[in-house]
């Protein structure tokens, strides 16, 4: 587990990839304020048949989104 957590640290997101049932991909990252704590999280869920080839981008787009939600506080 803290290997694991030490992983989503160094990615910036976490992602379930069908690990709780086959119908379920999940990807979250935090939302940190000018200090850099977390207050906040945001993810998105869908069905593997939706996301498909574009995880990969989605998984982009949610970190780049938390990113610049960040920086929006400063």
């Amino acid at each position: 587990m803290r290997v694991e957590l030490e992983r989503i640290r160094e990615r910036g997101i976490a992602v379930n990839d069908r690990e709780l049932t086959d119908k379920l991909h999940a990807i979250a990252a935090p939302v940190r304020d000018a200090e850099g704590e977390v207050v906040a999280a945001v993810s998105i869920a869908a069905q593997p048949r939706r996301t498909g080839e574009r995880a990969g981008t989605v998984r982009h787009l949610l970190a780049r989104s938390s990113r610049q939600s960040m920086t929006s506080w400063c």
